[in-house]
């Protein structure tokens, strides 16, 4: 339910008490809730604390604790990269293969599609077909080539879909999928600080306020993850979040 009181908006959490086979409990916590006797299901949330944040998501749980983030800090497109989509091939047996099936093979060049949770580091273990005789017919295929001048560049990529939002480094000389959005730093070296600064517990716990389908697994479209709020930080809070994620990500390559 949720009851709007002149500039502030009462959200009540009632959905688990539907209990289905006739167990349908909401109307009476409901009651009991404006009484202030029942379980603790109200939430009152000013209304200028969701139009803080672009889009105004009804998380009500957590947007008054955080509204002032966003309404402080700049978001993460424009002020420090472009977040975009890549390439969905539209039939991946012929446009992908397996690194190890392309050694030595000119114009098969690395390909970044999420894959698994990984922080910091993952392999790349697919490659796409960037030959110059197949470049026109992969342009038609799919999705086209979007962001194709972001291409090859230095940034950071994560999996579209997860059960929690984990970045790692995307090295120069690769393509991105739309399954392997990227962050491409308007200044190269602050990549090892975004690196660092996305694979947070804060900017999990701001991103999850955009998440809808958070049940069934996180789905981080473009769109949430520029709007993320980045604080201007201090020179040593800077330098410390950039030397601990180059470490981790230095490690796991090394592993």
């Amino acid at each position: 339910y949720v009851v709007t009181e002149h500039e502030r908006t009462a959200f009540f959490d009632l959905q688990k008490f539907n209990e289905g086979r006739g167990r349908d409990r909401r109307h009476e916590v409901f009651v009991r809730a404006l009484t202030r006797t029942g379980p603790q299901v109200r939430y009152d949330v000013p209304r200028r604390d969701f139009q803080s944040i672009e889009g105004s998501p009804l998380n009500y749980r957590s947007v008054g604790v955080i509204a002032h983030v966003f309404r402080e800090a700049s978001p993460l497109e424009p002020t420090w990269g472009a977040a975009r989509q890549g390439k969905a091939s539209g039939y991946d047996p012929r446009w992908l293969r397996q690194r190890w099936e392309c050694i030595g093979v000119p114009g098969w060049v690395p390909f970044a599609k999420g894959g698994d949770f990984s922080r910091f580091y993952a392999d790349l273990d697919l490659v796409i077909d960037w030959r110059p005789t197949s470049r026109a017919d992969l342009k038609a295929s799919g999705n086209g080539l979007p962001s194709e001048d972001l291409y090859f560049r230095h940034g950071i990529t994560w999996p579209l879909a997860a059960g929690v939002f984990n970045a790692r480094l995307l090295p120069s000389g690769a393509v991105f999928a739309h399954k392997g959005p990227v962050v491409i730093p308007l200044r190269e070296r602050d990549t090892a600080f975004l690196n660092g600064l996305l694979n947070s517990a804060m900017a999990l716990y701001l991103l999850k306020v955009f998440t809808t389908r958070e049940e069934m697994g996180g789905r981080w479209e473009v769109g949430i993850v520029k709007k993320l709020p980045v604080p201007e930080p201090v020179a040593d809070h800077y330098s410390h979040i950039g030397h601990v994620a180059d470490a981790i990500y230095s490690a796991k390559l090394a592993w």
